[in-house]
């Protein structure tokens, strides 16, 4: 029973740092809401919940986006897509969009350079 309160006391407080986290990408408050997301993303890691986990990356990398952190915004829409389409989840859609908008923004050309060079990271760490 405790294990159990426990664990749902840990989901409410990442939905809970979640929300906050929406509210000041809301309110343009950009590192508040990378701390709140950061915070959410570490214990939905600890708890293995993959969609928070995906959900977190998508909206930090939208936040990479604004701030023309490019490579890191599509590290970010890779890992969320990847975590998606693992659970079969139909919101690989939306973060496949934001990845072919990103395409758009910064041409093909820087989009592709980035892309392998964060695949070729992503290897690594696989490796290691």
């Amino acid at each position: 029973m405790k294990i159990s309160n426990e664990l749902s006391d840990k989901q409410g407080i990442v939905a809970a740092l979640y929300q906050l986290g929406n509210i000041y990408y809301q309110e343009d408050e950009y590192e508040k809401a990378i701390e709140k997301y950061n915070e959410s993303l570490k214990i939905s890691e600890e708890l293995g919940d993959k969609y928070v986990i995906a959900s977190t990356l998508g909206q930090l990398g939208r936040i990479c986006e604004i701030k023309k952190e490019y490579k890191n915004a599509l590290r970010n829409y890779i890992n969320a897509y990847s975590i998606f389409e693992d659970l079969k989840s139909p919101d690989k859609n939306t973060v496949g969009n934001l990845m072919m908008k990103l395409k758009e923004k910064i041409g093909e050309e820087t989009f592709k350079k980035y892309y392998n060079e964060i695949m070729e990271e992503l290897k690594k760490d696989k490796n290691e």
